[in-house]
């Protein structure tokens, strides 16, 4: 608080200690994007595999139906 008259006191941030803090924040933030851009792709290629597993069943599932029908076929002539 600085007295600037005899009954007014001005408050409040130097501009010095708000581009410290602004500085601060974005020395934070170049720090932590590339940890979170690095979870964020490692979270969509678990995603990817995650969705890839259903496709991988169901196709195993129609294949070994497909074997069963041509063995079928090759037993009978």
């Amino acid at each position: 608080m600085y007295l600037i008259s005899n009954k007014i006191m001005k408050t409040g941030f130097t501009l010095v200690e708000l581009m410290i803090v602004i500085a601060i924040i974005t020395i934070l933030a170049a720090l932590a994007l590339p940890s979170y851009l690095h979870y964020v792709s490692k979270a969509q290629i678990i995603n990817v595999i995650g969705d890839t597993e259903k496709y991988k069943t169901f196709v195993s599932l129609h294949i070994a139906k497909l074997e069963h029908v041509l063995l079928k076929r090759k037993s009978i002539t």
